[in-house]
């Protein structure tokens, strides 16, 4: 492949951090509950939600105005903890169990996977990072095709949930998926890098 093996180790390290720092898949919902505006950022570990809620004045039928409240809409509608102003956090498996529908379980039981895979790519750099020369006696495979394969794993899992987040577009959002493309070509880089 066109990476020399003497830096497959750093390129295998440099791969799983890059798959934990870039999201692989952002979605838009411009029509949140009453007009409201959600940006999603889903990142290997957690998703970061920016709701802008819409403010709406309701009058009475005595003339009393009142503002109906939206972003208790947009809670009881997208999982998440606030963590300061309009943003808000979730995890892959929260994800999984707020939703009704079917399809949006299945993608975050799909990016519950793709999140261990990770989890695991990024233990396996940290070891290669600290102790390559130990990490790999201690493998009875290449730590490059092992780390290829574990990026692999999450593409595919974080793949299968933007599809399935597609389906459901209209409570979601349209997802770009920025990251599982760039995950999965360094993957599969990987898995057929020879290390000498």
């Amino acid at each position: 492949m066109w990476v020399k093996s003497e830096y497959a180790g750093e390129l295998a390290v440099i791969s799983a951090w890059v798959s934990m720092l870039v999201p692989w898949n952002i979605a838009f919902q411009t029509k949140a509950p009453f007009q409201s505006t959600v940006v999603f950022l889903r990142f290997a570990l957690f998703e970061l939600q920016f709701r802008f809620a819409s403010q709406i004045t309701i009058n009475d039928t005595q003339g009393e105005t009142g503002m109906l409240d939206v972003p208790r809409a947009l809670a009881e509608t997208y999982p998440g903890t606030q963590v300061v102003g309009d943003a808000f956090v979730t995890t892959p498996p929260t994800s999984a169990l707020f939703y009704d529908l079917a399809s949006l379980q299945q993608a975050g039981i799909a990016w519950t996977v793709a999140a261990l895979a990770f989890l695991a790519a990024l233990a396996l750099s940290i070891a290669l990072y600290t102790r390559e020369e130990a990490v790999r006696d201690a493998l009875d495979v290449s730590e490059v095709r092992l780390m290829g394969a574990l990026l692999v794993v999450g593409a595919l899992g974080t793949g299968v949930a933007t599809v399935l987040y597609y389906l459901q577009r209209g409570v979601v959002g349209t997802p770009i998926p920025v990251g599982v493309l760039l995950v999965g070509a360094l993957g599969v880089v990987l898995l057929q890098t020879e290390r000498v």
